[in-house]
């Protein structure tokens, strides 16, 4: 399983073991986030909250706004589903997902995952527009379907954040040890640091595993093999 790259804890990701001198192939890459810049750019799984909000909004096609009427009858459908949520819950596993709670006041979901198919799967059914269609058919009932014309206005708008979606399976990635990644964009590390980071190309295939203190990331390239 791949991902985008970027350092998971205040330490710089080492050069593998037996390499003492910095590599002049200037392809070989890893990052190092001793600066603020460089950390402002990484994510850092171990204070990531696991749960991830899911909200949605009814709105009208031709009006461009939300529809009012609707998006009040599906939250008090949401309301009625807090204390009973076994549909809910067999409709976000169906969809790779784990329901943690139901904020209705809010028309949001919490949701949870517990590996990266899950998230990957989850992912594409929301890019899909599948979950939309998925809450469509649990927050209406009869009469909305049978309303034709109401039916082609509405429209259900799911949103989360993606940022921490990347987190939380970024910080799935570094439960596994071992996972291969992309570097985003190019970073020399500071002189200080230099001979124990490697510069960071853009688009640099890497490997990348948990060094066996477990405090520390270890990069290989896959390009020229160099870590």
């Amino acid at each position: 399983m791949g991902g985008c790259f970027c350092i998971p804890r205040e330490r710089s990701l080492t050069r593998g073991p037996g390499k003492e001198t910095p590599s002049k192939d200037p392809t070989v890459s890893s990052e190092c986030i001793a600066s603020s810049e460089y950390k402002e750019k990484c994510f850092l799984p171990q204070n990531i909250n696991p749960d991830l909000t899911l909200s949605f909004c009814v709105k009208s096609r031709s009006r461009r706004c939300v529809n009012g009427p609707l998006q009040e009858a599906a939250r008090r459908r949401l309301w009625a589903l807090e204390n009973e949520d076994q549909e809910v819950r067999m409709l976000f596993k169906d969809l790779s997902a784990r329901l943690v709670s139901i904020q209705s006041q809010r028309a949001q979901f919490l949701i949870t995952f517990k590996t990266m198919e899950e998230i990957w799967k989850f992912s594409t059914y929301l890019n899909l527009g599948y979950v939309s269609m998925c809450l469509e058919h649990l927050l209406f009932d009869h009469k909305y379907w049978l309303n034709c014309i109401l039916v082609e206005d509405t429209e259900i708008q799911v949103s989360v954040d993606d940022k921490h979606l990347e987190t939380i399976y970024l910080g799935l990635l570094i439960q596994e040890g071992h996972f291969f990644c992309r570097a985003l964009c190019s970073v020399t590390p500071p002189a200080e640091k230099e001979g124990e980071c490697l510069t960071l190309c853009k688009n640099e295939l890497i490997s990348v595993k948990m060094a066996e203190a477990g405090s520390e990331l270890e990069g290989v390239s896959l390009v020229t093999g160099g870590s």
